[in-house]
């Protein structure tokens, strides 16, 4: 179990190693050799390697090892679940093992809503029925809390139309249940989204809308970039849906016009209401927007990805909407910084 349980300084160090140069890893990996205990040298690694894992096989492995020991040993640590993850698809051998020792810590730790939450965001990728059960304990652990209907209703957000209203109830939950406005406001863009997802257009309209309304209004805070271009773009979903395109246009340029958040910088923009406007001959508009994101999406990289689309779609070509132009960072004969 964790002695230090101080989750930023985690994520600090995992970053570091996420962008660190191959030079460092080795001496990285003889003081772990030296010395298991060594966290700061354990999560520049993790960082390291999980950044590896889909191009080299090798560093798939080290990456399950070090996850493995943080398993066994800080297992509430809060970062294994977003950094630690291998893919079935990869090494089904070692994530089977890696589940099993998930599996021993929930035994041991099953009133431990802190280590059955870590399990839970670890497995939810793979593992959604178990992750699903996971969560439900979670929230019998403790009611009150926001946090674990949130997190629920991310994991049925992800389980299509037949879990729609499922993950609507439990996102409206988390907001029942938090007391404070700054909080909310950080659920306020994916109620809308759920409620879209769910057919409730009302409800969508009127999330989106208070989410606007909330946006600087807490000081310069990260979230405020998400707020402008998620709650634009489904408003602008909503409006198209009504068939009011010049409307839907106009929210796609506001969603557009923000200068980011750590979110949109590293994930890149929200596409879906791009690419129902491309379908219906936005090409312009559609453009613009492109045009307009590489203000936060603004690696070699992530530009080139933006670039392609646009091309793409002058050339009267579909684009990869649904991946952000993923064939771009793919293609190695192209100039291309992405990992």
């Amino acid at each position: 179990m964790s002695k230090h349980n101080d989750r930023h300084k985690y994520e600090s160090l995992v970053l570091k190693g996420f962008r660190a140069p191959e030079t460092e890893i080795k001496p990285l990996g003889t003081r772990l050799l030296e010395n298991p205990s060594d966290y700061e040298a354990r999560f520049q690694l993790l960082g390291y390697y999980s950044g590896k894992q889909y191009s080299d096989k090798a560093a798939a492995k080290k990456l399950a090892t070090i996850t493995l020991w943080l398993i066994d040993n800080m297992p509430d640590c809060g970062v294994i679940e977003h950094w630690g993850c291998t893919d079935r698809g990869i090494d089904q051998a070692a994530y089977e093992e890696l589940k099993r020792h998930w599996l021993a810590q929930i035994e041991a730790n099953s009133q431990n809503v802190r280590v059955i939450g870590c399990a839970a965001a670890y497995l939810a990728q793979q593992d959604k029925e178990l992750a699903e059960k996971l969560y439900q304990h979670a929230i019998a652990l403790e009611p009150t809390t926001s946090d674990w209907s949130r997190e629920l209703a991310w994991l049925l957000g992800r389980g299509g139309p037949e879990r729609a209203l499922d993950a609507l109830n439990a996102m409206r939950e988390a907001i029942r249940k938090e007391p404070e406005q700054n909080q909310q406001y950080y659920m306020l863009d994916d109620l809308a989204e759920l409620a879209f997802n769910a057919g409730k257009l009302e409800e969508a309209s009127e999330a989106a809308h208070k989410c606007l309304s909330l946006a600087f209004t807490f000081g310069q805070d990260w979230n405020d970039g998400n707020a402008i271009h998620n709650a634009n773009s489904i408003l602008g979903r909503i409006a198209l849906k009504k068939g009011d395109i010049e409307t839907a246009k106009k929210h796609l340029a506001l969603a557009g016009n923000t200068s980011g958040s750590p979110q949109l910088n590293s994930f890149g923009p929200e596409m879906t209401l791009a690419e129902e406007l491309f379908a219906v001959g936005e090409i312009e508009s559609v453009v613009a927007y492109l045009e307009a994101c590489k203000k936060f999406w603004s690696s070699d990289c992530e530009q080139g990805a933006l670039d392609r689309g646009i091309a793409q779609i002058r050339s009267g070509e579909v684009p990869n909407f649904a991946h952000k132009f993923a064939d771009y960072k793919c293609d190695r004969e192209i100039d291309c910084d992405h990992d």
